[in-house]
C-alpha cells in the first residue's frame, strides 16, 4: 500500500502539481510573513493532494473497521441469530461507505469520472465480458437451499448488493476519479491511476488476514484483476451502476455457501498443496479480467478524457 502511495506521489512531483515552495514572496523585507503564508498554503495544499487524500480514506476505512467488528463479535456473543450479524451490521456500515463516497465525489466534483453524471451508458457490450465471473461463482455453488430460509437469502443479497455499492463508489467513483482527475493527462497516467487504484483495492482485503500468506496474496491479486477491469469498463462505459451490480452478483454467488456450515470432513481433506492449487487456479481464470483491462485503457485516448471530464 505504501508503495503505490509513494510512486503516485513520485508522478505527482513530476507532474509540477506540488509548486508551492516556488512561490516569489511578495516583499523581501517580510521573510517571516513568507514563511508562515507558505506553511498554512502547503497545510492546505496538503488537503487537495489526492495522495493525501487517498491515504486519509484508508486510514478512515481502518478505523471504521474498529467500530464495526466488535458490534459483529457482541451481536454473535449474544447469539442474536435472526439473520446474520456481518449482514446486518455489514449493509449499514456500507450505506454509511456508500453516502460518504458520494459526498467526496460531489465536494471534489468527480461526478462524471465516477460515472454518476447524465451521460447515457455507452459501450454496453463490454459489460458482458464480465459476466463470465458471475457465471463461474454460481457453477460452484455446492450446497443445498433445503435448510436455508427466504429471510437469510434475502439478507445477503441487500448485504452484496452494498458490498457493491461501497466498494465501487469509493474505489472507483472516488480513489480512481481522483487520481484521473490529477495524473490523467497522459496514457501512462490513466493506467497508473486505474491500477494503482485496483491494487490499493487489492491491499486493503489485506486487513482480515485470515486465509494464510498465499491465501491474502491470491486475495490481493484477485481484486487487482477485476478492479482494473471495472475502472477500465468505467471509462468506456461511463457509468458506474451496471459495475454495482455485477460486483454485488459476484459477492452473492461467492458467499452463497457461506450460508450452510461447510463440512468438517471437507475442511479436514483440503490440503495446503490442494489450497495452493485451488489459488493457482482462481488467479490463472481471472487473469484476463487484468489483460481485458489493460486492453480497454490502451484505447482510451487522454486528450478526448480530458476535454470530456478533467477540465470540468
Amino acid at each position: 500500500m505504501a508503495l503505490v502511495i509513494l510512486i503516485l506521489y513520485k508522478k505527482h512531483l513530476e507532474l509540477g502539481l506540488l509548486s508551492i515552495n516556488h512561490l516569489p514572496a511578495r516583499s523581501a523585507c517580510l521573510p517571516t510573513m513568507q514563511a508562515g503564508g507558505n506553511y498554512f498554503i502547503s497545510m492546505k495544499s496538503s488537503f487537495t493532494n489526492p495522495i493525501v487524500i487517498v491515504l486519509l480514506i484508508v486510514l478512515g476505512y481502518i478505523g471504521i473497521l474498529t467500530f464495526k467488528n466488535p458490534i459483529i463479535d457482541y451481536l454473535n456473543d449474544e447469539a442474536y441469530n435472526f439473520i446474520k450479524p456481518e449482514h446486518a451490521v455489514g449493509t449499514l456500515f456500507n450505506v454509511l461507505y456508500t453516502l460518504l463516497a458520494f459526498w467526496l465525489i460531489k465536494k471534489y466534483k468527480l461526478i462524471d469520472l465516477a460515472g454518476l453524471g447524465n451521460a447515457k451508458l455507452k459501450k454496453g457490450l463490454f459489460l458482458l465480458f464480465p459476466l463470465y465471473i458471475v457465471l463461474i461463482s454460481a457453477f460452484e455453488l455446492e450446497m443445498s437451499f433445503k435448510n436455508v430460509s427466504a429471510l437469510s437469502i434475502l439478507s445477503l443479497a441487500l448485504y452484496t448488493l452494498s458490498v457493491g455499492f461501497a466498494e465501487e463508489y469509493i474505489m472507483r467513483g472516488f480513489v480512481q476519479s481522483l487520481l484521473l482527475k490529477h495524473y490523467g493527462y497522459t496514457k501512462r497516467g490513466i493506467i497508473l491511476s486505474v491500477v494503482g487504484s485496483a491494487f490499493l483495492f487489492g491491499l486493503m482485503h489485506l486487513l482480515k488476514f485470515d486465509n494464510g500468506l498465499w491465501g491474502e496474496i491470491t486475495q490481493v491479486l484477485y481484486a487487482t484483476f477485476i478492479g482494473t477491469m471495472f475502472g477500465a469498463i468505467l471509462l468506456r462505459a461511463h457509468k458506474i451502476w451496471p459495475l454495482v451490480i455485477i460486483h454485488g452478483l459476484v459477492d452473492f454467488f461467492g458467499l452463497l455457501n457461506t450460508l450452510v456450515p461447510i463440512s468438517k470432513i471437507v475442511e479436514e481433506t483440503s490440503t495446503q498443496s490442494q489450497i495452493t492449487i485451488s489459488n493457482i487456479i482462481t488467479l490463472i481464470v481471472l487473469l484476463p479480467c487484468f489483460i481485458y483491462g489493460l486492453i480497454l485503457l490502451r484505447k482510451i485516448n487522454p486528450e478526448s478524457l480530458r476535454l470530456k471530464y478533467i477540465q470540468h
